[in-house]
């Protein structure tokens, strides 16, 4: 009897063991609060984001002091307990009172009787991805031509404010949208068989017509190009309004073919 109980002790010991070597070696910043908000552990990495030397300057702290909000934490709280968890962007501050943008993550721990004893809270820190996304912004948004990035399928992820002017949609709107849909049918499997013949040899230029909200035809140039967006296969697109060039050279074709008459009746 005495064998076996501290057989499943020494076992118990040494799955504690590695919990708390997974955890305190884990490169997310993790802490562990009571039920007050009141913190009773943080691992290494939560003292390295947040800018602290040791555990001491943090433990017997309030979890409040690291939110920028209080009124966001309380509503994440408040999911956090109808629904056993939470994820998302949350914005938090460091010991120096900097800002940081963080991928968070909220659930409660229970004991073996299901009665909640804790909360753990992980945070990864997405800032310089941030910064990353708002400079890219503001680069689509500096640009005279349509920038647009779509899935392979043609589900649209992002496009520059020219885009949207252009097609008279908004981002919302434009974002539930593919490529297709702002392409007229006879022209749809013509730019498919266009997208990926190009792709297949690195990128490229196809021409097609978009159709835009208010109904009007527009000839245009697409120079598309395969890109990893967001950890995903993608494509990137730089879309040339040629109507005016289509007429240009119709109308040269025309003056051509006039003039060749001309002589051909001499």
């Amino acid at each position: 009897m005495t064998t076996n109980l501290k057989k499943h002790i020494s076992i118990f010991e040494k799955e504690l063991s590695l919990k708390n070597q997974a955890i305190e070696s884990s490169i997310s910043a993790i802490a562990l609060t009571d039920l007050e908000g009141e913190i009773i552990y943080i691992n290494s990495s939560f003292l390295k984001m947040f800018g602290f030397n040791s555990k001491n300057d943090f433990l017997s702290g309030h979890s409040s002091s690291f939110w920028n909000e209080h009124t966001e934490i309380t509503e994440i709280i408040k999911i956090v307990q109808e629904k056993g968890y939470w994820s998302g962007e949350l914005s938090v501050k460091k010991r120096n009172g900097s800002k940081l943008i963080t991928l968070f993550s909220a659930n409660f721990i229970r004991d073996n009787s299901e009665k909640t004893v804790a909360m753990m809270a992980s945070f990864i820190d997405i800032s310089k991805q941030k910064e990353l996304e708002k400079d890219l912004e503001t680069i689509f948004s500096s640009i005279n031509d349509e920038i647009a990035i779509f899935t392979l399928d043609g589900r649209f992820l992002e496009a520059n404010q020219v885009t949207f002017d252009k097609l008279g949609y908004t981002k919302d709107e434009l974002i539930q949208m593919t490529v297709m849909d702002i392409t007229p049918p006879e022209f749809r499997e013509a730019l498919r068989e266009q997208i990926f013949e190009k792709l297949e040899h690195g990128g490229g230029v196809v021409e097609t017509v978009s159709k835009h909200k208010d109904g009007s035809l527009v000839s245009i140039e697409l120079d598309i190009r395969p890109i990893e967006y967001k950890g995903d296969h993608a494509i990137i697109a730089v879309a040339r309004d040629t109507t005016e060039r289509k007429k240009a050279e119709a109308a040269l074709r025309a003056s051509e073919e006039k003039y060749a008459n001309r002589r051909k009746w001499k």
